[in-house]
């Protein structure tokens, strides 16, 4: 045997009398005889080969074996690569899974649909299809296919560009059918796919059709026809194919002749379901979740064992904790990974420890060695890159750029390329074979005979040069280069058919893109021939195009010039009529979304957006700002009773309703339509509802005795009653599905099989009250059970672990754990007490805090997903959001409920609360709108001031005599400038370029480096009175301050103090965006304006004032001017003219202490002395929403960040708090992607015309 291996048939050595060891016999060996062909090599590890396995087509290249010629195992980990069916008995932990799946396709066997297997990335669905479905489904022992073990050869591939082209080839290797016929006639009519895969069943040439065998097509990675496949129609028409052969009932046997699977990124199943023949499929898809630790702890351990190893209990352990840290890590960090995505990572650092093992176990110094499951990837292929000679390494960044490509959503996803293109890189191979080979030996890229691709798409998130750099810098030119590839490969796929060429300002745009590509060929791969013939044809044909062009218009000219004027007058008569009508209506419908604020938001909603749409004016784009802001979403009416229970299905999109009325009903909370008939599942009030983990059963709950479980699809009951005596008070899944808790009535807790419907052992608990809540722990160990107390129960051995023993009389009735396991809530109050909400410590049963109060009791409470929400239902009808780190209420209360508030719950992702009243209704909320993000915590003292820099990574606050820098993303310190002055740091200002910070203190200026956090120089005197403000102009170089006595202009590059040009007292002044004008408020209630250039004063001081003048700011295009006062008013300005625009700004008490504009002056933020902010629309001079409220005193500093979305304020208090208020930024794009499809689902009033009723979100 030589280094390049021997493909050895182990069937035909088996006939011949061979002997082979098999997984039964000695450690470490498995059975290999049912491998059409087995990979062997020194150690099996010096080649990359492809090859079959009778009953399989390869769709990509396969990963270097695991086992070898005598069925060792020589690697029991799979590393980044996808196990398959050779690798089997190595694969563990997704027994359940596998169940679900042949579940599934035996019931499509007698039901024909399309079957779906869903997940994240990283999740192992392509390992679990290859190395746990199909090898069952080919030992012929799964129940309901029977005879699968004479089925012909499955049809296993991942589709491209032209996924119907695949799909021939991919037919025909396996079946032996001319893949150029396939082709041809899947072109012609997709449907026919149903006649070849009925062709392919028959035992022989002419047979008739039998109805037991089934060709079993698999899709692997199925997203890729939305992120390789630019064609609308080549899409609908490989679905179409799959779905004639999937449920097409053949001649003579009344049975479809295939089955299909496909396997697809839980990302895009939205796109699926809106492919015809894919909604069903998609509804009913098997999801795969993250492993428990149960699960995860065989993946790890097991395989070693089959290979005759082990695995140190330390590393097991060790791995486990990493593997739950990373789940917690925040998806806002680059580096993050999901639960599911943390997999490949675990595998690769196992394969790379094994790889490197000191002895025969696996121990933690070895997994050390190679960097853990966080940095084993990125390091191995940085080492890798770092061995590379200089020239190489400019290869290998365009190697893996041109494997990464850009999908529709913006962001990166690997590609499979040609060997031979990638060669034509240098002009020849070896450079580039070279590069290819040396991450391949790292398992990094999996090659093929002319194919390359990434092992695994997580290798583009953890890798920080690939991320950071490469990607992150061509990305603009590599969604062209995506779309200029995909275009190439379909105009050449139809023969050079003009139709497919680039026109207009698509050529444009791929011109420009290539002109800049070729000029800098160390960061780019040069354009393939067939890219470069397209892009040459489209220019050819663009060209010809232009020439008839020229010739038929200088036709056409005298015909023009002579209809115009005939047309002009009729035109702009119709014109202006036309234009009259569309105004008119967009004003009724404004006034229609200012009367709909309050009873129905999302009518509101769409009627401001509507206006918008139809004439797009001042007013109208305020209606819209208005409506964005409103915090109610929808309101879900048509109970005779109080509602008790909502939930969420764990896929968002149903919401379940329990009333008194003994109903449950579903509801789509995108469009707030009811979803079927209620489902009459009690003749008592149903008090608990609740959807398993994986969404396929829903749990009700009631007082008239039985808890039931249903199917939320069919709305059919599965099973029997499961009977309970005292009824069901409360019900709820554990996470990882394997139990089901009901509290009844008689104070006891009791444990349920939701798959059997078994009852687990005794009731257990001795509550003295009704069992009002149950609630389990994120890791599915904790049970809480909520009356009157709280206790917390070992599921498993259903004892005790933790009693909270409490002084608070009124007794808690709801309990509910924070996503992250940090928190448990619980809530108390009758109605006629104030609430209490407490948090504890799960763990060591501790309060932790102090309580929160609510006035009128709480009735039920839950944590939003992110940990960062937790919100409240009261007895007085209100909706309360907290952040539970603080303690302390993040907005204004939820208002719209007449009754009290008796269930909470938030949707997956958190966009949308859900509340149940007794006024016998349910309201959709925005959770978000108007939110507090944080409050930085930092120890009392003065007045606090706020600056963001204009890269929105700082935020500068003054406080005392100190300068802290905030992270505004995370809420985390990253500095703190100490003052050199010896007083109170008033204002702050970063300048234009984001390199200086200057803090005004006592009687001088400080200029600062922010990322050094050093001083620059000694601070600058000259003022004879404490200062009032700092501003930069425009060019970073001219700085203004002013305090009681004048206006100072200073050079602070130079450190060269200018003479004052004014001695009045001065609180506020700023330079205008553009560096014409400085305005400065005084004490006597007027403006003054300056020219910095000539530093004298420009016209009469702006009068209208009766107050001081605490608050200046211009527009960021420099034609408004912004004033408040401590009369209470805000005036705008025409700085150019001196004349006031509008009405003055009114509503504010306590005076007017600061003002800003946002980043598109679309905003004006108004901050009071009564602690309140509220925003503005300048141009129409009205309030945008809700005042904003927390602050305790004087708002004295507002900020907005550079992107807008983040508002920042500070004042008296000593608080700093930040705001989201992203809906004001881009208000189309916010109500759109909001709810666009519950948008377009508001009816037109009937006196709208129909001609004027444009698509909302299009």
């Amino acid at each position: 045997m030589d280094e390049r291996g021997v493909v050895v048939d182990l069937d035909r050595a088996s006939a011949e009398g061979a002997e082979h060891p098999t997984g039964g016999g000695g450690a470490g060996f498995i059975d290999a005889r049912y491998s059409q062909g087995v990979i062997a090599g020194d150690g099996n590890t010096q080649n990359v080969t492809i090859y079959n396995y009778r009953g399989m087509s390869p769709d990509r290249p396969a990963p270097a074996p695991l086992i070898g010629v005598g069925g060792r195992v020589e690697f029991p980990y799979r590393g980044l690569g996808w196990f398959g069916e050779h690798d089997a008995p190595l694969f563990f932990g997704r027994d359940s899974a596998i169940d679900d799946v042949l579940h599934q396709l035996s019931e499509v066997f007698t039901e024909p649909r399309i079957v779906a297997v869903g997940g994240v990335s990283g999740s192992g669905k392509s390992s679990l299809m290859r190395a746990g479905v199909l090898p069952r489904i080919r030992s012929g022992a799964v129940d309901g296919l029977s005879g699968a073990d004479r089925w012909p050869p499955f049809v296993v591939f991942s589709p491209g560009s032209s996924p119907l082209d695949d799909l021939a080839g991919a037919t025909a290797s396996a079946t032996g059918m001319d893949a150029a016929t396939l082709r041809r006639e899947l072109r012609h009519d997709p449907t026919g796919f149903a006649a070849t895969a009925a062709q392919s069943t028959t035992v022989s040439p002419g047979a008739p059709p039998d109805g037991g065998r089934r060709l079993l097509v698999v899709v692997d990675q199925f997203e890729r026809i939305f992120t390789q496949c630019t064609d609308p129609s080549l899409r609908e028409g490989f679905v179409a194919a799959l779905h004639a052969a999937a449920t097409t009932p053949q001649t003579g046997t009344g049975t479809p002749p295939a089955l299909v699977v496909l396997v697809v990124r839980s990302d895009f199943e939205g796109h699926c379901a809106e492919l015809e023949g894919l909604a069903e499929a998609i509804r009913h898809r098997c999801m795969l979740t993250s492993m428990t630790e149960r699960q995860l702890r065989l993946a790890i351990t097991e395989p070693a064992k089959t290979a005759g190893a082990q695995v140190e209990d330390e590393l097991t352990e060790q791995l486990l904790r990493e593997v739950r840290a990373a789940t917690r890590i925040s998806s806002n960090t680059p580096t993050a990974v999901s639960g599911a995505g943390v997999l490949p990572l675990v595998s690769d650092a196992l394969d790379r420890a094994w790889r490197q093992r000191a002895g025969d176990s696996l121990t933690a110094a070895d997994y050390d060695r190679v960097g853990g499951i966080d940095r084993a990837v990125a390091r191995s292929a940085q080492r890798t890159y770092d061995d590379l000679t200089p020239e190489q390494q400019v290869v290998a960044r365009k190697v893996f750029t041109r494997l990464a490509v850009v999908g529709p959503d913006g962001t990166d996803t690997a590609d499979r390329a040609r060997r031979s293109d990638l060669t034509a890189i240098e002009g020849e191979a070896v450079g580039v074979e070279t590069v290819l080979e040396a991450f391949a030996a790292e398992r990094l890229l999996t090659l093929g005979d002319d194919s390359v691709e990434i092992s695994h798409e997580v290798l583009l998130g953890t890798w920080p040069l690939l991320r950071d750099e490469w990607l992150a810098d061509t990305r603009a030119y590599r969604a062209i280069r995506t779309r200029l590839r995909t275009a190439a490969d379909v105009w050449d796929e139809h023969g050079h058919d003009n139709s497919y060429l680039f026109t207009g300002n698509v050529l444009d745009t791929a011109t420009a893109t290539v002109a800049r590509i070729i000029t800098d060929p160390d960061r780019h791969t040069p354009l393939t021939d067939l890219e470069d013939r397209f892009l040459t044809a489209s220019t050819r044909a663009a060209r010809r195009r232009a020439r008839q062009r020229r010739a038929f218009t200088a036709t056409l000219v005298l015909l023009v010039v002579a209809l115009t004027v005939v047309a002009g007058v009729a035109i702009q008569q119709t014109r202006e009529s036309n234009e009259q009508r569309r105004i008119a209506v967009a004003q009724n419908l404004i006034s229609r979304s200012q009367l709909l604020y309050t009873t129905d938001p999302d009518g509101s909603r769409g009627a401001a957006l509507a206006a918008w749409r139809i004439h797009e004016s001042d007013e109208a784009f305020h209606a819209m700002l208005n409506a964005a802001s409103n915090p109610r979403t929808a309101k879900l009416t048509g109970y005779s009773g109080s509602v008790f229970s909502v939930a969420f299905s764990p896929d968002g999109r149903d919401l379940a309703v329990g009333s008194s009325d003994g109903t449950v009903r579903l509801w789509d909370p995108a469009t707030g339509k009811q979803i079927g008939e209620p489902i009459n599942s009690h003749t008592d009030p149903v008090y608990a509802v609740a959807f398993s983990p994986d969404g396929r059963v829903l749990a009700t709950g009631s007082s008239d005795g039985p808890l039931k479980l249903w199917d939320p699809v069919t709305r059919k009951q599965i099973g029997e009653p499961l009977q309970q005596p005292g009824g069901i008070a409360s019900v709820a899944f554990s996470p990882d599905g394997r139990f089901l808790a009901t509290g009844n009535g008689y104070g006891t807790v009791s444990l349920w099989d939701p798959v059997t419907g078994k009852q687990i052992g005794e009731p257990f608990g001795d509550h003295n009250n009704v069992v009002f809540s149950v609630a389990f722990s994120p890791d599915s160990r904790t049970l809480a059970s909520v009356s009157g107390d709280v206790v917390l129960w070992d599921p498993v051995t259903r004892r005790q672990i933790v009693d909270t023993h409490t002084d608070y009389t009124s007794g808690f009735n709801s309990v509910a754990f924070s996503p992250d396991g940090r928190f448990l809530a619980t809530s108390s109050g009758d109605g006629t007490n104030d609430g209490t909400v407490i948090l504890w410590d799960p763990v060591t049963g501790k309060q932790i805090g102090e309580p929160l109060q609510q006035p009128g009791g709480i009735a039920s409470v839950a944590f939003g997903p992110d940990n960062r929400i937790l919100t409240t239902g009261g007895g007085d009808g209100t909706v309360r959001l907290w952040d539970p780190v603080t303690g302390k209420q993040v907005a204004e209360p939820l208002i719209g409920h007449t009754g009290v508030v008796d269930a909470v719950a938030f949707s997956p992702d958190g966009r949308t609360l859900a509340t149940g009243s007794g006024d016998g209704t349910v309201r959709l909320w925005d959770p978000v709108t108007g939110k507090q993000i944080y409050e930085p915590r930092d120890q009392p003292g003065g007045v606090a001031r706020v600056a963001f820099s204009p890269d929105d990574h700082t935020l500068a606050v003054s406080r005392g005599d100190t300068v802290r820098l905030w992270d505004p993303v995370t809420g985390q310190q990253t500095g703190e400038l100490l003052d050199r002055i010896h007083g109170d740091v008033g204002p702050v200002a970063f300048s234009p370029d984001g390199r200086a910070l200057v803090t005004a203190s006592g009687l001088g200026v400080q200029w600062w480096d922010p990322v050094a956090q050093q001083a620059l120089g000694p601070p600058l005197p000259g003022h004879s009175s404490s200062l009032t403000s700092v501003a930069f102009g425009p060019d970073n170089r001219t700085l203004v301050t002013s305090d009681t006595t004048g206006v100072i202009l200073w050079d602070p590059v130079a450190s060269q103090h200018l003479p004052p040009e004014h001695t009045r007292a001065i609180h506020e002044a700023a330079f205008s965006p553009d560096g014409r004008i400085i305005a400065a408020g005084t004490s006597d209630g007027t403006v003054l304006l300056w020219d910095p250039d000539t530093r004298q004063q420009t016209g009469e001081p702006l009068t209208g004032h009766t107050g001081i003048i605490y608050a200046v700011a211009f527009s960021p295009d420099s034609h408004i001017l912004a004033t408040g006062s401590d009369d209470g008013t805000v005036r705008l300005w025409d700085p150019d003219t001196g004349k006031q625009i509008g009405e003055p700004l009114t509503g504010h008490t306590g005076g007017v202490g600061s003002v800003a504009f946002s980043p598109d002056g679309r905003v004006l933020a108004v901050g009071s002395g009564n602690g309140t902010v509220r925003l503005w629309d300048p141009v129409t001079g009205k309030q945008i929403g809700e005042p904003l409220t927390g602050h305790t005193d004087n708002v004295k500093s507002v900020a907005f960040s550079p992107d807008g979305h983040t508002l920042a304020t500070g004042g008296f208090d000593s608080a700093v708090r930040l705001w989201d208020i992203g809906s004001t930024d881009d208000v189309v794009d916010s109500l759109c992607r909001w709810g666009g499809q519950r948008l377009e689902s508001v009816p037109w009033p009937p006196d709208i015309p129909t001609d004027l009723r444009p698509e909302l979100c299009p």
